[in-house]
């Protein structure tokens, strides 16, 4: 198994598989399960070229899950929302349990807004194919990830899940994640790598040949 990074000039290669691991990985809770996979390779698509790091594990010609990471990834949500305003409210008029959603997180946020994560660092997404699964593709994408994040200076990175979630609950438990807090449902996690960022950029500078 190969842990490769996706960058603009690979991401056409991997956006189809990425979508269809997508498809099949998140639930039937999860929005994005009614997109269909057109609209989840473009989504995906924007989120990987607005992250930092994305990653695809990968044997032979068959990808086997993928992570995407960043401190400003949100954004190619917001993108994939401004221009697909129509399909999203065909999709939330088909699906009204996910627009009473919204609208129960709109209402909530005007009068309490929801918590700020300590880490600035968000790990976004992360998914193994349901054939992969037990084989520690998710372990050896947080390992790859991790190794990135430190020779960068970044000392912890978080992320949220739905705490009725109960396998990737379990599997960022085990893999050293804490958890922050919990609002409405979802649970915020931060893993610390193990050093301070100041003391690790001190580093840096000391092996910057090596580094490089």
């Amino acid at each position: 198994m190969e842990i490769v990074e996706i960058t603009s000039g690979n991401v056409a290669s991997y956006s189809a598989e990425v979508a269809k691991i997508h498809a099949d990985a998140y639930s039937d809770g999860h929005f994005t399960s009614t997109f269909g996979l057109r609209k989840l390779a473009e989504y995906n698509r924007l989120l990987i070229e607005n992250s930092d790091i994305s990653l695809v594990a990968v044997e032979g010609n068959r990808v086997l899950g993928f992570l995407i990471s960043g401190e400003a990834v949100s954004r190619g949500v917001s993108q994939f929302i401004r221009s697909h305003r129509g399909f999203l409210v065909t999709r939330l008029l088909a699906h009204p349990y996910f627009l009473l959603d919204k609208i129960r997180a709109k209402l909530k946020s005007a009068f309490a807004p929801p918590p700020t994560p300590v880490a600035k660092y968000r790990l976004l997404s992360i998914a193994s194919a349901p054939s992969a699964q037990s084989r520690g593709v998710g372990a050896k994408l947080l390992a790859a990830l991790e190794g990135r994040l430190r020779q960068r200076g970044i000392a912890n990175y978080g992320l949220s899940v739905r705490a009725a979630n109960t396998r990737a609950v379990t599997f960022y438990q085990s893999n050293g994640f804490v958890c922050e807090k919990e609002d409405s449902g979802s649970l915020y996690f931060r893993k610390s790598l193990g050093y301070s960022s100041s003391n690790n950029r001190d580093n840096r500078a000391g092996n910057e040949l090596q580094i490089q």
